[in-house]
């Protein structure tokens, strides 16, 4: 199924999560706490760092992935562009394929993905990139969940 990719914007993204932006003066801050969630008192916050080959468009979409109790959070340290992908749920915890939607994002721009939310993993266009990662985990199976999409 053909995804249409769009440039990120945040009132569209919000359902989703939440973007996040560089302040444009220098001087001034931007706070993007509220997109940040724990369920799990146990999970621990982590921090690392990944270091992704760009893919080419079109792009062939075969998993996604869920963090059910836990935000999850990637800034750029070093990209051009990336390709973000997300799906609401179904009833039954499903992602929901015919919602399914994608975005670019610019170098500017990073994500939170909110706890629960099916999503990609990201996927860089044009050369490759650097993301610092934020998120909780227990090292339990709740830390993750994929659904194939083939």
């Amino acid at each position: 199924m053909p995804i249409t990719l769009r440039p990120l914007d945040a009132d569209v993204f919000a359902p989703f999560g939440q973007v996040i932006s560089r302040p444009i003066r220098v001087g001034d801050r931007a706070s993007y706490e509220t997109g940040l969630s724990n369920h799990r008192p146990q999970a621990t916050i982590r921090l690392w760092t990944n270091h992704i080959q760009p893919t080419t468009l079109p792009l062939m979409a075969t998993k996604l992935e869920r963090h059910r109790h836990s935000s999850q959070t990637f800034l750029p340290l070093s990209v051009s562009r990336y390709v973000v992908i997300v799906a609401p749920s179904l009833a039954s915890g499903a992602p929901d394929v015919d919602a399914i939607a994608g975005f670019i994002a610019e170098a500017t721009q990073g994500i939170t993905y909110s706890a629960d939310v099916w999503h990609h993993p990201i996927c860089a266009l044009d050369e490759p990139a650097g993301f610092a990662v934020l998120m909780w985990k227990d090292d339990s199976l709740g830390d993750e969940e994929w659904a194939t999409l083939l």
